[in-house]
């Protein structure tokens, strides 16, 4: 049985502020992911994402000088555990691992601050910069699987032992192409073709543009709408793709993940400066409102002496 002093009214509600910090945190992540594009729009989405970094990051270190080790393991245990509550598009496997990572990675951290914290006579937010810079390796490393996993699960389908392309995947880009044929087909004859007649004409021009490219375009029957053209085309497509392409399009994963982690890892230093701001904030913050305080303590240090 785990035993610990019982914690104070003051430090379980800032360990419930950090757990609802870490819960926002991740259910703004994963908004930001399920719906990110290079838009403007997307881009200044990432912003709350990165405010609730660096507040996480802010309250984890305040909670782990605070409590000792054990109540310290308990409360990033359970912020691991909320995590990865807003990623439910991820597989059981992949959020039971998410959790473990994230777990040890913010133990450890939280063991790395209390050690600064020791290490010093005073205290100053520049001290942990590099609690801060690894809390932002740690989260690109879980975000890294996050990735990997969730771009897995949404291009490769397991179909036969091998992979499958998903026929969402391509029908807007086909439907696309087939509506624009088709306009283009009804601007030279010069009036409004009927669907029936249109739909065959635009199948037969776009399967043999693709049988030039090297598909095996194989249509039968004729189709009686643009929408059917789109369905057969995407059928047809989809599995010469299948056969020729998806060997090489299960690296897409790992090239994803590979780029985001690279390009996160260059923001390093720029995130610990704006991780001490965001300390110094907090902890000014909570002395403001009495909830923290400086104290003086008398602690043993090792000095050379004459024997």
């Amino acid at each position: 049985m785990i035993k610990f002093e019982r914690p104070s009214p003051k430090l379980l509600a800032l360990s419930f502020v950090f757990l609802s910090s870490s819960f926002a945190f991740a259910f703004t992540l994963e908004r930001s992911l399920s719906t990110f594009n290079f838009s403007k729009e997307a881009l200044f989405s990432t912003i709350p994402v990165l405010l609730l970094l660096f507040l996480t990051t802010a309250l984890l270190i305040t909670v782990a000088l605070l409590s000792e080790k054990k109540f310290s393991a308990l409360t990033v245990l359970a912020a691991a555990f909320l995590f990865v509550l807003p990623f439910t598009s991820l597989s059981i496997f992949w959020r039971v691992l998410v959790a473990l990572v994230a777990f040890l990675g913010l133990f450890g951290l939280s063991l790395q601050a209390q050690g600064t914290h020791e290490a010093y006579t005073g205290f100053s937010a520049s001290y942990f910069k590099g609690v801060m810079r690894n809390f932002f390796l740690l989260f690109i490393f879980i975000l890294g699987i996050i990735l990997y996993s969730s771009t897995s699960q949404a291009l490769f389908r397991p179909a036969g032992g091998g992979f499958e392309i998903p026929e969402e995947t391509l029908e807007p880009v086909v439907a696309k192409v087939v509506e624009a044929v088709g306009g283009v087909v009804r601007q030279q004859a010069g009036g409004r073709v009927p669907e029936r007649e249109l739909a065959p004409y635009v199948e037969e021009q776009l399967a043999q543009f693709l049988a030039q490219m090297g598909f095996a375009m194989k249509l039968k029957g004729q189709p009686k709408s643009l929408g059917e053209v789109t369905t057969r085309l995407t059928k047809s497509l989809k599995a010469d793709l299948d056969e020729v392409v998806a060997p090489f399009m299960v690296y897409i994963p790992f090239l994803i993940a590979g780029i985001v982690v690279v390009a996160f890892f260059t923001l390093s230093p720029f995130v610990a400066l704006f991780g001490e701001i965001a300390l110094f904030l907090v902890y000014r913050f909570l002395i403001l409102v009495r909830v923290l305080k400086f104290e003086e303590v008398e602690r043993k240090v090792k000095r050379l002496a004459l024997t």
